[in-house]
This record gives C-alpha cells, sequence and structure tokens, in this order.
C-alpha cells in the first residue's frame, strides 16, 4: 500500500519530472520523516529548471573527493631490533 508521502512524490513527478516518478518509493521510504523538507527542496529544485541543471550525484561524490586535501603521508616508523650478541 502506499503511503500519501509517496502518493504526494508520485503526483508531483507526474507533473514535473514523469521520467523520474518510479523514485517516489524509494524516497518515501528514505526520507518518511521529512516530508515537508523533501518537497520543499523539490519545489525549490524545479523552480531553477529541475534536476537537469544539477549535477549526477555520482559526479558531484567525485568532485566532492577530488577538492578534499590530499591525506599527509604517514612517517616511517622504522623499528630496530636489538640483537644480542650472546656475550
Amino acid at each position: 500500500m502506499r503511503s500519501s508521502f509517496e502518493k504526494q512524490l508520485r503526483e508531483f513527478f507526474a507533473k514535473h519530472d514523469p521520467g523520474r516518478e518510479r523514485l517516489a518509493a524509494t524516497i518515501a521510504k528514505r526520507f518518511n520523516g521529512n516530508r515537508k523538507l523533501v518537497l520543499d527542496h523539490l519545489q525549490e529544485v524545479y523552480k531553477k529548471g529541475g534536476v537537469d541543471k544539477l549535477k549526477p550525484i555520482v559526479e558531484q561524490r567525485k568532485l566532492k573527493a577530488a577538492s578534499r586535501p590530499a591525506p599527509k603521508p604517514q612517517a616511517e616508523v622504522i623499528v630496530e631490533q636489538n640483537q644480542s650478541s650472546g656475550q
């Protein structure tokens, strides 16, 4: 049975972006506690022209990773073993 949130999302996508209507169930499950926030966010995104103007999530992750500073090299720890000569 579809939740009322999923129905709202399906109606929104049917009007603004029918190709993404299939995402309604996933979004409804993942963000059920944040209905107003999600719907407000979608309204803003589609006011600006929709998701086509946004970079795909995978691309965003690549850019984010590339913008992070390189990890500092780990200092090498040299452990000398004392070998007793048995004398």
